[in-house]
């Protein structure tokens, strides 16, 4: 179904009475159901999956603050970026962040692997990553603390993830 109302030409879901697209007299489109989170608030040194309890947004409610995970609502191609503040242990030892698709980690969705060889160590490291991830439904995407240092933890840090097609 479509309407034009306000210089909007409208697409609607007649089952849900939803707009799925709306598109201004500029060209511009707008599709206010596309899956899509920014998560923040991590717990301080956590290893393994990370988990962040609060979200700026959650558009279709996917992304989890029980269990850090994103679920894939449908197929398709995702961004995923990660911005964590990590706590150094000691020097010599290494900091990784790796994503995750199905609880199993791997380096060709991207790596942040750091050595921390420095003559004095700083108070904390920034890691950050992205990756575009080709998703069934159903599968879900984590990040992971796969290093040696834990997460600083609170709201230095993020997790997002959108559908791009």
């Amino acid at each position: 179904d479509y309407t034009n109302t306000s210089g909007y030409l409208n697409s609607y879901n007649t089952d849900t009475n939803k707009a799925t697209m709306s598109q201004k007299s500029d060209g511009s489109v707008n599709f206010p159901n596309q899956p899509s989170f920014r998560a923040y608030t991590n717990t301080a040194g956590s290893t393994g999956t990370i988990t962040f309890t609060q979200t700026g947004h959650n558009i279709g409610s996917h992304y989890s603050t029980s269990n850090g995970r994103f679920t894939a609502p449908v197929a398709g191609r995702y961004l995923f970026t990660f911005m964590i503040l990590l706590n150094p242990a000691t020097n010599g030892n290494y900091e990784r962040i790796l994503f995750a698709v199905n609880g199993t980690t791997s380096v060709t969705y991207g790596d942040s692997l750091v050595d921390l060889n420095f003559s004095s160590l700083s108070d904390y490291h920034a890691l950050t990553g992205s990756t575009i991830i080709s998703l069934n439904a159903n599968d879900y995407v984590t990040i992971s603390n796969s290093g040696q240092s834990g997460t600083y933890g609170s709201n230095y840090g993020n997790f997002c993830g959108q559908l791009l097609s």
